[in-house]
């Protein structure tokens, strides 16, 4: 069981509902739905190991980001009903990185 957060509510989620947001129905915008893929990727790789809380990827060429502080962006961006696809796709980026680390 799994816990999902709407702009609206927290609610719990079985593994069924958590494989629409890997795949989809149509009609989803395919930048939400690519940043919810990200974002369900990294945290069943850090569920699965492959990622650690302390775990840092470069946001440019002198910043870099743990894990532990995208995800929270990311969870915080995804609930927020005024996040724009742009910040989304931003995101998406980040979480990308963390998801390919030792590929």
């Amino acid at each position: 069981m799994f816990t999902v957060a709407t702009p609206t509510e927290a609610r719990p989620i079985d593994i069924p509902s958590a494989f629409l947001v890997l795949k989809p129905p149509p009609g989803i915008d395919p930048r939400i739905r690519d940043f919810d893929r990200e974002l369900l990727t990294a945290w069943l790789n850090f569920a699965n190991g492959g990622i650690d809380l302390t775990d840092q990827v470069g946001v440019t060429d002198h910043v870099l980001i743990t894990f532990a502080d995208e995800v929270s962006q990311a969870e915080a961006l995804r609930v927020d009903p005024s996040s724009t696809k742009k910040e989304l796709d931003q995101q998406r980026v980040i979480l990308e990185k963390f998801n390919h680390l030792g590929s």
